[in-house]
């Protein structure tokens, strides 16, 4: 698995602990939800693309990449990011969710 897929299921998982929607990330990116979803599900894409959607998640994309790096994340046979080591942190801008992120 590459580097981007493997951040952007990170990206999935953080979404569903906080529960928040791909429509309602989309919208605070003020793009079409169906971009939003085609860039989530690339096989590989932009740097940048993936450090706009963590900067408004609240999320340092060099420390969810550092920990790609050092396998604390991994994907497993269905698809779903797993996270060995687990910090709680709240979306900013979600309502009152919290999910497992990287300090």
């Amino acid at each position: 698995m590459g580097p981007y897929l493997a951040v952007a299921e990170v990206i999935k998982a953080y979404l569903k602990a906080n529960k928040i929607s791909q429509a309602q990330l989309a919208l605070r990116l003020e793009l079409p939800q169906s971009t939003l979803k085609k860039w989530l599900n690339a096989k590989d894409g932009s740097v940048n693309r993936l450090n706009h959607i963590c900067q408004d998640l609240g999320l340092s994309l060099s420390e969810v990449m550092k920990s790609v790096e050092k396998r604390e994340v991994q994907v497993n046979s269905r698809g779903y990011a797993v996270v060995k080591r687990r910090t709680v942190r709240s979306c900013p801008w979600a309502d009152g969710g919290f999910g497992s992120v990287f300090n």
